[in-house]
């Protein structure tokens, strides 16, 4: 049984508000990646991506050392709200 996408609309991804990081596989089955990531860097205002070669769907478990340290690096250099005026970082 396949399931299908329910992507969002130009609209709901124009409209976010906060950063976004997506990383998608070369090899991805449910989407073209490279089309994928092209439309969110047009529509998202604050967003990182990156297509990540030799990878589909199970990216997060088959490469999870390189998915961790793009997400933590991503989280790392994000600002957030409730930052404090020194070089702290922090998320919520």
């Amino acid at each position: 049984m396949r399931i299908a996408a329910n992507p969002l609309s130009d609209d709901e991804l124009g409209a976010m508000r906060v950063p976004v990081l997506m990383l998608m596989g070369e090899d991805e089955v449910l989407c073209n990646a490279a089309t994928a990531l092209h439309r969110a860097r047009r529509l998202i205002s604050d967003f990182a991506g990156e297509l990540v070669p030799r990878c589909r769907h199970g990216m997060c478990f088959i490469h999870y050392r390189m998915v961790d340290e793009r997400v933590l690096d991503f989280l790392k250099a994000t600002r957030t709200d409730d930052r404090v005026a020194t070089d702290d970082r922090s998320v919520a």
